[in-house]
């Protein structure tokens, strides 16, 4: 069992930091995506100035796609 490292409530999105290049979260992600559970992937080994920049541009994505749902949900109960 584990639980991602941050949760941001207003936003609905969870930030898992992933701390080694040798460990697999292929397991995570599967389980997060078969749940529909947003979650930002952050490794933060790899280039470690640009952190800040990635998770805006990965929210901005999730919520776009959200957008795009809803509307495509909306538009076929509007008919």
């Amino acid at each position: 069992m584990w639980t991602p490292d941050f949760y941001i409530p207003k936003l609905g999105i969870y930030i898992e930091v992933c701390g080694s290049k040798n460990f697999d979260y292929d397991y995570r992600k599967r389980i997060y995506d078969d749940n529909n559970i947003p979650v930002v992937y952050l490794h933060h080994y790899k280039e470690q100035e640009k952190w800040q920049v990635f998770i805006v541009k990965r929210i901005k994505e999730i919520e776009e796609q959200r957008h795009f749902d809803a509307m495509k949900i909306l538009d076929k109960i509007n008919g």
